[in-house]
């Protein structure tokens, strides 16, 4: 099996990963006595803004709120 495989095996260049720019991630979470909210701004490698806001539907420390927009924004 394995001779197989390496027989036929499809030969991909594979392009230079110096040639990519990675997306970038920004974040932040809030918490106070109307509510807590998270606001995500994503920046594509040509630097366009995607932004999301979002509400929580639970109250929770402004620390909570701050991973709560991490793991949001993953």
């Amino acid at each position: 099996m394995a001779d197989f495989i390496v027989d036929h095996s499809i030969v991909e260049v594979m392009s230079s990963f110096a040639d990519f720019r990675p997306l970038k991630l920004c974040f932040d979470g809030s918490s106070h006595k109307n509510g807590t909210g998270i606001g995500i701004l994503i920046l594509s490698p040509q630097n366009d803004p995607i932004k999301f806001r979002f509400r929580l539907n639970q109250f929770c420390s402004n620390n909570k709120a701050e991973y709560e927009a991490l793991i949001t924004g993953l």
